[in-house]
């Protein structure tokens, strides 16, 4: 569908299609036998780590994303725990991103599980926003077998609440001129950019919904709140004019992985090191990009976090160069610091498309390379191992 083909309307119609519990959905998808249990995607329990995503019978129990998977078992023992099958969940992703481009050619992944729609002017085509919410809802359930909530409004910032609102697998649209008394009984919290030490400091203030916010005069918000309080008054009103934007930068690629337990194994923490170059290298050449910086993050086992980082020559997506500056990395942060590690993560950033060489000097490792890929690719990432990594593949400590 063309947008430049969609009638003029005097207001804009924005979708947020938001995927329900999408690790655990996708989870359930591959084993159905799990649909009416407590299902944790993230890791075994009580291992290091957290919660990724939990279905809503996990949430029953108080299981939340982000919380540990320690606490996660302590709250749902009964839980069946499962890792994260990333390949799984970015084909997934993927696939609904796929659907949604039917519907739409201003289609924004704001993350693996969420995507705005830009519906302005598709009613001729597809009926009310209501109607081809339900539709999208119902297209995504058909042909993936996922649960999605769906909300609807003038604007990212409505459809966005909306779609919380909706939760889950239900559609909630707010229709236009409606925004302020959608909002107005709403915490002051659901408003981005006010979290929760934010929201406390505002309702110390008398102001507890986004009502509240709402009716003050511009020039008591800027006297309470500064010149951010602005932004947040427009917002709590139902105003927002960011636009739906298909393609957004990314500005980095990462793996991390946390430890079972801390450990000072130089062995092991090479080889995983190597293990996160080569996923980062698969995903760049995949993408056609490179990178020019190679970060690491380190936690120690007192959870203090650090992060170091460098330029290289030139940008790069072969799996040696960032595991080689990456590995440099951390040495000089192990020299300087005899503390166990409990996670370390890679990250590549600089991301720019990738330019072949005038003098082609990378020629043999590319071919290599673009080998390993085809061979994972076609038979999995296990199919084609480094030496380095073969005595850790069993290790059972990745979160």
């Amino acid at each position: 569908m063309s947008h430049a083909s969609r009638i003029r309307t005097t207001h804009r119609a924005v979708l947020l299609v938001d995927m329900d519990a999408f690790f655990a959905s996708v989870a359930i998808r591959a084993r159905p036998e799990l649909a009416d249990v407590p299902v944790i995607v993230g890791g075994r329990a009580g291992q290091r780590g957290a919660v990724a995503s939990c279905n809503y019978l996990a949430r029953q129990y108080g299981v939340r994303s982000a919380m540990s998977l320690a606490e996660a078992a302590r709250r749902c023992p009964h839980a069946t725990f499962l890792p994260v099958d990333r390949a799984a969940v970015s084909a997934a992703s993927r696939a609904v991103r796929e659907i949604l481009a039917e519907w739409s050619d201003l289609v924004e992944a704001a993350s693996i599980d969420e995507f705005y729609l830009d519906m302005s002017g598709a009613e001729a085509l597809f009926g009310s926003l209501s109607e081809s919410a339900r539709a999208i809802q119902q297209q995504i359930f058909d042909e993936q077998g996922l649960p999605c909530s769906v909300g609807g409004g003038t604007n990212k910032l409505i459809a966005k609440i909306a779609a919380d609102r909706a939760k889950p697998g239900g559609v909630r649209i707010v229709p236009a001129g409606g925004e302020a008394a959608f909002l107005a009984p709403l915490p002051i919290g659901v408003i981005p950019g006010v979290g929760p030490r934010g929201a406390e400091a505002l309702r110390r203030r008398g102001i507890e919904t986004c009502g509240d916010l709402a009716a003050l005069d511009r020039s008591t918000v800027l006297r309470l709140m500064g010149a951010h309080g602005a932004e947040l008054h427009a917002r709590a009103q139902g105003h927002d004019d960011r636009p739906v934007q298909p393609e957004r930068a990314r500005k980095q690629l990462s793996q991390e992985r946390t430890f079972l337990r801390d450990t000072s194994d130089r062995a092991l923490l090479h080889a995983t090191l190597r293990t996160q170059a080569e996923e980062l290298g698969v995903r760049l050449r995949r993408d056609g990009l490179a990178a020019a910086t190679v970060a690491i993050k380190l936690r120690w086992a007192g959870w203090e976090t650090i992060t170091r980082q460098t330029t290289l020559p030139r940008p790069t997506d072969l799996d040696d160069d960032i595991y080689d500056s990456a590995r440099a990395l951390l040495d000089a942060a192990l020299r300087e610091r005899r503390d166990a590690v409990r996670l370390l993560g890679v990250a590549v950033a600089g991301l720019q498309p990738r330019q072949p060489s005038l003098w082609n000097e990378d020629a043999r490792e590319r071919k290599l390379a673009a080998a390993r890929d085809a061979i994972r690719a076609r038979w999995g990432r296990d199919a084609l191992r480094r030496a380095q990594t073969l005595p850790f593949i069993a290790d059972p400590d990745d979160s």
